[in-house]
């Protein structure tokens, strides 16, 4: 019996590596696949990645922006633990509360506050005591602090003193929930004070309440306490698109 041809049992490897053709170069076989099955292969990865990759970002810029703001929260903390080395307990700082007509007296008590007790104590790159900040549809004339990271902290006085961080600077979208969140420093009204606050938080309300408040606030200030509520992680019923 003749022995086995054996370009058959090449051809038969060839097959179970899904080529569809061979040619011979310089006496030697080579395996190809067709233009047709490389466009086929390609068009498939793209169905695949156009798929995955919005999923894929958007996780992405949840865990990052909240990185972010626990990051600003932490900042704000620390320095306002160092300005308690050098003015005593938060207890015996002076307040001040001006009702909403009161546009002034607001915004001299801002740049008091973020000149004594904030600046000083952040690394900052940059202060503009009368920055003009539009958050959603609101315009507000306040003192800013620019951090080295790219954040910002800008002030605003009424019944407490909200710290307000825009985790991007100036940049878009400048939108409560999305890119800027709200804290506050309240002398009364709390449970514990004084003490810094996540918008929303300081009288121990349940998550759908803070939910509710996330879309109801003038620019959405209670997504900071919903955020922090949810242990500083996007879920995926949160309110507002990020």
């Amino acid at each position: 019996m003749p022995p086995p041809r054996q370009d058959l049992y090449v051809a038969r490897d060839y097959r179970d590596l899904g080529v569809t053709h061979a040619v011979k170069l310089n006496k030697q076989r080579k395996i190809a696949f067709t233009l047709a099955e490389v466009l086929i292969t390609l068009g498939i990865i793209g169905i695949v990645a156009a798929m995955t990759m919005p999923a894929l970002i958007a996780n992405h810029k949840k865990k990052s922006t909240a990185v972010k703001v626990k990051k600003a929260y932490s900042i704000v903390s620390q320095a306002l633990t160092r300005a308690q080395l050098d003015y005593g307990g938060m207890e015996t700082w002076e307040y001040l509360s001006f009702s909403d007509d009161k546009v002034e007296e607001r915004r001299n008590a801002s740049k008091m506050f973020a000149a004594i007790y904030l600046k000083p104590y952040v690394n900052a790159i940059r202060y503009e005591e009368n920055s003009t900040k539009k958050v959603n549809n609101l315009n507000m004339t306040t003192p800013q602090i620019y951090l080295s990271d790219g954040t910002s902290l800008f002030i605003n006085t009424g019944g407490c003193y909200d710290i307000l961080v825009d985790i991007n600077g100036d940049k878009n979208p400048n939108e409560g929930g999305r890119d800027v969140f709200a804290f506050y420093l309240c002398k009364e009204g709390s449970s514990e004070f004084p003490k810094l606050y996540a918008y929303g938080n300081n009288y121990n309300r349940d998550r759908e309440t803070l939910k509710s408040l996330c879309l109801s606030n003038t620019f959405h200030q209670s997504c900071t306490g919903l955020l922090e509520y949810d242990g500083w992680e996007f879920k995926d019923d949160y309110p507002i698109r990020l």
